[in-house]
Order: structure tokens, then sequence, then C-alpha cells
């Protein structure tokens, strides 16, 4: 039996506008002070309060499948990293937000009923150093372009290829790799497990259980990622990440996620990060077609209806 597309669009979207959501309601405070741990449980938290998805995400470790990291002035090197698994990447009780810090938050919510991931990831920054502004704009630029490039019929590797032209031209790297993927390759993102068929026995009943242990490892093994030995091509009916981690040749990491949607030939992107912009006064930066481009994205998940093939 296969998996009703619509359906899982819709529980897709759903469990990332949760993931923003919490955040937003978290970041509605002032967070002045606050540990990466005290934002990353607060986050949990209220993520808790929706009982249609997971509140311990799917990829773990870091803890509750979760993270938010602070990068502090001047080099922001904790928000930098290979792998949030890392344990010295894990949220810490000791490391302080303030108005000038760099915040990399990631979930990785599941929908309970579809088992359809509603993972998010942003960087988010409301200080004034230019060179980290132009950073964050040059992150945001290369993966809106990689996800407007995007088309039916693509093969993976070709994704991958335009993306990292991108960056090369910019003079920055892509550091995204997967712990779980044995060819050790950089990605830019990884395919949405059983987006147009049913999830396995198995995955629904880690699910009921809230085993996170199985539904990590179920997960995990389902993905395909976005490389340069990719073949595979976009179907029709086809979910996949959009996430390169970008970093500077200062060693600054930006990074932006976003969930890229085919139904019937017809393309959705979900992004989530206007509200967020909004809170960081990140507008003041970013240029203008940029945040519209993330805004006409998130007019149309909210309408729920893509635009035609």
């Amino acid at each position: 039996m296969r998996g009703d597309g619509e359906d899982q669009v819709t529980a897709i979207t759903a469990a990332r506008s949760c993931a923003v959501t919490a955040l937003g309601t978290v970041f509605s405070r002032d967070i002045t002070g606050l540990s990466e741990r005290d934002l990353h449980d607060n986050w949990q938290a209220e993520i808790a309060k929706t009982p249609t998805v997971t509140p311990h995400g799917w990829y773990a470790p870091p803890p509750a499948g979760m993270s938010v990291l602070v990068g502090a002035p001047p080099d922001y090197r904790r928000a930098n990293f290979t792998s949030l698994r890392d344990h010295a990447k894990w949220p810490r009780p000791d490391k302080f937000a303030t108005r000038d810090s760099l915040l990399f938050v990631y979930c990785s919510p599941v929908d309970r009923r579809t088992a359809m991931l509603g993972d998010f990831q942003a960087t988010l920054y409301g200080g004034d150093v230019a060179e980290v502004q132009d950073h964050i704009t040059v992150a945001l630029e290369v993966t809106l372009d990689a996800v407007a490039y995007a088309e039916v019929g693509m093969e993976y590797r070709e994704l991958y290829d335009h993306a990292v032209a991108a960056m090369r031209r910019r003079e920055v790297t892509n550091d995204t790799h997967s712990s779980t993927d044995r060819s050790g390759d950089t990605n830019i993102g990884h395919t949405v497990p059983w987006f147009g068929a049913e999830p396995e026995d198995a995955v629904r009943a880690a699910l009921r259980d809230e085993d996170h242990l199985a539904l990590a490892a179920a997960m995990s093994g389902a993905r395909r990622f976005l490389t340069e030995r990719q073949r595979a091509r976009i179907g029709c009916d086809e979910a996949f990440t959009v996430e390169p981690q970008i970093t500077s040749r200062r060693g600054v990491l930006a990074s932006f996620h976003f969930i890229v949607v085919f139904t019937g030939g017809a393309k959705l992107v979900l992004a989530g990060l206007s509200p967020l912009f909004a809170r960081f006064d990140m507008a003041r930066y970013l240029p203008g077609e940029l945040t519209a481009a993330v805004a006409e994205h998130d007019r149309q998940a909210q309408s729920g209806v893509p635009p035609s093939a």
C-alpha cells in the first residue's frame, strides 16, 4: 500500500510548523543569560505541548534529537561542528546566550500517525558584526539557490554539484557529513524516509512504544543522501531536505534547513524562517530578495497548496 502523498505533506508541514512555533515561543522571551541546555529544554517542553508529534526527535544523539549551540564572539567556533552527535557539541549548561551570540538550532520531531519527519534547522544572529552577517547572507543565498534549482527528473548528484559550484564561487565550503553514511561523502541533505510509501510495521511500533533508539535506527537507515555520487533521480512524488553546513574561510558556520516536496510533479518548499528572521531583526542585513523568497515559501506552505507543476 502506497502512502497518501497529500496526507504526508500535511504531516511534514505540521510537524515542522510545530518546531518553528515552539522555538518562536522560547525566543519571545528574553534569552540573555540562558544556557544552551536551558534553551534546549525549553524548546523541547514547548514541542511536547503538541500531542501529534514526538517531543523526542528521531536524530539522536544529541539528547532528545535536538540541539542548541551558542557561538560567542570573536570566533563563534562553538556553533561550528562536523556532527551534532559529537558529545562535545551537545547543549551545555555553561554556555550562555547574549545579544551578540551566533545561535544554531536543530530539532527532529516526527508525526506520530504517518512517521513523517519535521526537521528544522537554522542559524540566527542579531549582532552587528558585518563579517558574520555577510556569511549568513551567503549561506542563505546558496541554499535558496539550490532549492530553486531542484526539479523532477534531475539526479541528486546534479543538485549537489550545482550547490557546491555556487559555494566555490563564493569561497565557502560545505562540511555536512553523516556518521551513518559509510561512503564518508559530504552531502547537502537527504531524502525523507517513506514519503510516498507506508513505513514499516517496526517503525509504527517504535512510535507507539516511544522506542527512541529503534526509531532513530530506522529513520537513519532509510535515508538516501544528496552527494556527488547519488545517481537516484528526483521523482514526481518525492521529498528531501536541503541543508548544507556552510563554513567561511575564517571558520564561521551558517546553515539553513529546507524541505523540498514534489507531489504529482508540483513543488512545495518548507522554510518557516520568516518569524525567526523578524525576532532577530535579520532583515536589516539580509537582502530583500532573500527574505522575500523565504516569505513566499512560507506563504505557500501556510496555504497548503503548492504551485502547479
